[in-house]
C-alpha cells in the first residue's frame, strides 16, 4: 500500500457523525539516516475525498536532545507534509533521548522517544558464502534500550522481505531454516533494534499514541544493521 494512502487510512475516523479533526505525527528516527523525516497529517471524515498525497503544510517541526539547549528545525520538503531536519550532518545518535515538538494550527504535540544502542551483525559475517545445507543461526550484538528485534531477509534481486510478517525475537539471536534461503544468490539481511514505542506500535494493529490534545502519533526509533551474503547449494 502507498504510503499515502496508509498514513489516510490509519487517519481515518470510521463514525462521520462523531468526526472530529485531529492532528497525526509519524515518524522513525534513524541514527544510520542523513536526514530524519517527520510526517505530520491530520484525520479525515470517511465521507472526505481521500487527498492526492498525505500531509498537511504549515506545521512547526522541532525535536532537540534531553538535556540540551540545542534545537534541530525541520523544513517542510516538495511533498506536502513531510517536513526533513536542516542539519548538515546526522543529527541523531543511538543511546540518546529526544523530544519531538509539532505544532499545527491550533494543535500542538510533544513526545519523548529514546534511540536503542547501535549493533552489528556477529554471525554470518559480510558477504561470506553459505552453503544452503549448513546455514548458521543468524547472531547479532546487544543493543542498549532494544525492546525487541525484527529481522527482514530479502531474497535475490529483490528488495522487500520474503515474509508476509515480520521475523521478531527478544534475543539476540534467531534460528535459519533451509527453506527460508532456497535459491542460490545475494541475500540480504538487515536486524532492527526497536524501541518500546516501535514494540508497542507492532504489537497492535492501527491504534496510535495519545501525544497532545487531540494529537495522535506512531512515533518511535531504531538501529539497523545490514548485511548480505552468498547462498550456494
Amino acid at each position: 500500500m502507498p504510503l499515502a494512502l496508509l498514513l489516510s487510512f490509519l487517519a481515518c475516523n470510521p463514525d462521520p457523525s462523531n468526526y472530529r479533526e485531529q492532528m497525526t505525527v509519524y515518524t522513525t528516527l534513524d541514527p544510520g539516516l542523513a536526514h530524519q523525516v517527520v510526517v505530520v497529517d491530520r484525520t479525515y471524515r470517511v465521507d472526505e475525498p481521500a487527498p492526492d498525497s498525505a500531509g498537511v503544510s504549515g506545521a512547526v517541526v522541532r525535536l532537540w536532545r534531553v538535556n540540551s539547549q540545542d534545537t534541530i528545525a525541520f523544513a517542510e520538503s516538495t511533498r506536502a507534509g513531510f517536513y526533513r531536519d536542516t542539519m548538515a550532518a546526522p543529527c541523531i545518535s543511538p543511546c540518546s533521548s529526544y523530544v519531538l515538538d509539532v505544532v499545527w494550527q491550533g494543535f500542538h504535540g510533544t513526545v519523548s522517544i529514546t534511540v536503542p544502542g547501535a549493533l552489528n551483525f556477529i554471525r554470518p559475517l559480510h558477504n561470506e558464502t553459505l552453503s544452503v545445507a549448513l546455514l548458521p543461526a543468524l547472531v547479532w550484538s546487544n543493543s542498549l534500550n532494544a525492546r525487541q528485534y525484527r529481522v527482514r531477509v530479502t531474497a535475490p534481486g529483490r528488495r522487500d522481505t520474503l515474509f508476509p510478517m515480520p521475523l521478531v525475537t527478544q534475543d539476540t539471536f534467531l534460528p535459519v531454516y533451509p527453506s527460508m534461503l532456497d535459491t542460490s544468490g545475494w541475500y540480504g539481511m538487515h536486524v532492527y533494534a526497536m524501541d518500546d514505542n516501535l514494540y508497542r506500535q507492532y504489537r497492535r494493529t492501527a491504534v496510535m499514541d495519545t501525544i497532545g490534545t487531540d494529537v495522535l502519533a506512531n512515533v518511535g526509533a531504531h538501529c539497523v544493521d545490514s548485511i548480505r551474503v552468498l547462498i550456494v547449494p
